[in-house]
């Protein structure tokens, strides 16, 4: 038992830089609160919030030009009033399928 220990002894001094950088890795990757496996999370969850934030980039892009075109074209509003909301003329009759 006693030569195991000093085996063991023996090792760590000699090799005192290995062994405590061995525990510095070990203790930053994986036993500190910023590990590597909770910034992995944390990285792929930006990523997936960038491209959320693309998705709703072209929503706005897409909303801003149909808006410039509404503003322009009187027939498209009268278009896009009968198709997307139903309106009709007083004087009119309206047949939907």
């Amino acid at each position: 038992m006693k030569g195991k220990l000093s085996g063991i002894w023996k090792f760590f001094r000699e090799n005192k830089y290995l062994v405590v950088t061995l525990i510095f890795i070990a203790v930053v990757g994986f036993l500190d609160q910023n590990n590597i496996v909770r910034r992995m999370q944390q990285k792929n969850q930006i990523k997936a919030l960038e491209s959320e934030i693309q998705g709703y980039q072209k929503q706005i892009d897409e909303g801003m030009r149909m808006l410039q075109e509404l503003d322009s074209d009187s027939l498209l509003k009268e278009h896009m009033a009968r198709e997307k909301y139903h309106m009709h003329r007083a004087d009119e009759d309206v047949f939907m399928e």
